[in-house]
């Protein structure tokens, strides 16, 4: 998917992969360009041994504590890459940095800090997946921020950080509607009550909701290891998930810990919403359960801040990686320590979630604090007809039917939106499969495609039906 988004976009793609073909593993770096259809290398291929750069073969937990590894880029490659852009590229055009599956622990190493020692583009991640799941139809952005502070963890400024992302999102800079739903743990409630008293309430732009209805959801057994499988069992997930019920989230920003464990990412919560006892051990979530989590909400967006300290900044950039793996939409990923202002954070979220309604979007981000993974649309990229077409699953009669809900009611409701991110979720399958066919690596006739994408436009229909009979 990742390649046809860069013939079709003829974008400028910084490709970073393994080779594990002889005894000795090397990271390679290609840095290829060109019109739409094709793509040409832009220098020699850099070639590391993965030692260099401080990935190690076989990774102990303990290493991925605090900021973890201080990983490193050597000038060959920086000098080679900076080269290749200075005449070519423009300084305000973007870079797109491509991590070549299977990456390992490429995943958790902080290339755009190590790149922007000597790029002054803005550098973003290209996404694998055809369909932009971000709208920017005007309306209401709704928008759910979790922040747990588990007793195991190292302590951070949860109210103060909370406040300052509170302030980014209903200070009129990002859009000039929006809804902020926080959830915290409750010794925490009476402070935030008070720093944000002004724009708490019924009429406020945001709502604070009360631990005490987070139900008894019972606290998860320790485990070391994160789950692998999708279904939602942590207590702030069910909470959030039935606080928001016939409300769907756009976007959804968790501010917590990372964790990593056998290479795999996992936010770090305390036990549940009302219960954080456990001096030795947090409960942790990986990907598989909270892109299920964001599909039964309906967020289209996802954003992770590290807070100052963090527990594992290599298990948080992990989880994010993993998430933008699994469906489409933008993910974000926030380091505090080196963005203690959000400044940063202000101008990447004015540049995904800015609309026609509220201010314009920003250029994209340039910080060494942020990741961004976001599809090439959101540049104002065009699209071949064969992309168009490919697009047309969510761009007909269902998309009309979600725009003119968002322009004329509060929110959309939650099934809708879920629906949505289904029907974008199976658009990403079918991508998928017809690449693999192109390529050769599956033997499947094309008629096969036509026909899951035949019957995804029918439940499509079925859904926006039975929704306007409902709004009638």
């Amino acid at each position: 998917m990742a390649i046809i988004l860069k013939q079709r976009f003829g974008l400028v793609v910084l490709r970073i992969a393994l080779d594990l073909s002889g005894s000795e593993t090397w990271v390679l770096f290609d840095l290829e360009g060109g019109g739409e259809g094709h793509a040409e290398p832009l220098m020699p291929q850099q070639r590391v041994p993965i030692e260099e750069i401080g990935v190690p073969e076989r990774l102990e937990r303990r290493a991925t504590l605090r900021q973890g590894i201080p990983f490193e880029l050597p000038d060959s490659v920086l000098d080679a890459i900076g080269a290749a852009l200075e005449h070519d590229h423009g300084a305000d055009d973007p870079v797109w940095i491509h991590l070549v599956k299977p990456c390992g622990y490429l995943s958790m190493v902080p290339w755009e800090r190590l790149l922007r020692e000597r790029l002054p583009h803005p550098l973003l991640r290209l996404p694998d997946f055809l369909v932009d799941s971000s709208h920017g139809a005007p309306g209401r952005l709704e928008v759910a921020i979790c922040s747990s502070s588990p007793i195991a963890k190292e302590d951070f400024h949860l109210v103060e950080t909370l406040e300052s992302l509170v302030d980014i999102l209903t200070d009129g800079h990002v859009r000039e509607r929006v809804r902020v739903h926080v959830f915290v743990e409750p010794v925490f409630l009476d402070e935030l009550q008070r720093r944000l008293q002004d724009r708490v309430g019924p009429d406020g732009p945001v709502r604070l909701h009360e631990p005490s209805g987070a139900g008894d959801y019972g606290a998860p057994e320790r485990d070391l290891t994160i789950r692998s499988d999708d279904r939602i069992v942590n207590p702030w997930l069910l909470w959030m998930q039935d606080a928001l019920s016939g409300r769907s989230i756009d976007v959804v920003h968790f501010l917590a810990h990372g964790y990593a464990a056998r290479g795999q990412g996992a936010l770090a919560l305390s036990e549940s919403p009302r219960q954080n006892e456990d001096l030795r051990m947090a409960r942790f979530v990986g990907a598989p359960e909270l892109n299920s989590f964001c599909e039964r909400i309906g967020a289209w967006g996802t954003v992770f801040s590290s807070p100052d300290p963090s527990h594992s900044e290599m298990g948080l950039r992990a989880l994010a990686y993993e998430l933008a793996e699994l469906r489409p939409g933008p993910v974000l990923h926030h380091e505090l320590r080196l963005d203690p202002s959000c400044l940063a954070l202000r101008e990447a979220e004015r540049f995904l979630f800015g609309s026609a309604e509220g201010p314009a979007p920003s250029p994209p981000p340039r910080s060494p604090a942020l990741f961004l993974y976001c599809h090439p649309e959101l540049l104002g990229q065009t699209t071949t007809e064969e992309e168009q077409t490919a697009q047309a699953i969510l761009t007909s009669d269902f998309k009309s039917l979600l725009e003119d809900i968002r322009l004329t009611e509060e929110s959309v409701p939650t099934w809708l939106s879920a629906s949505e991110r289904y029907m974008q979720k199976q658009s990403l399958e079918i991508g998928r499969l017809t690449e693999q066919i192109r390529s050769g690596s599956l033997p499947r006739a094309s008629s096969d495609v036509e026909e899951l994408t035949d019957t995804l436009g029918k439940i499509q229909s079925i859904v926006a039906d039975f929704s306007r009979r409902e709004r009638s």
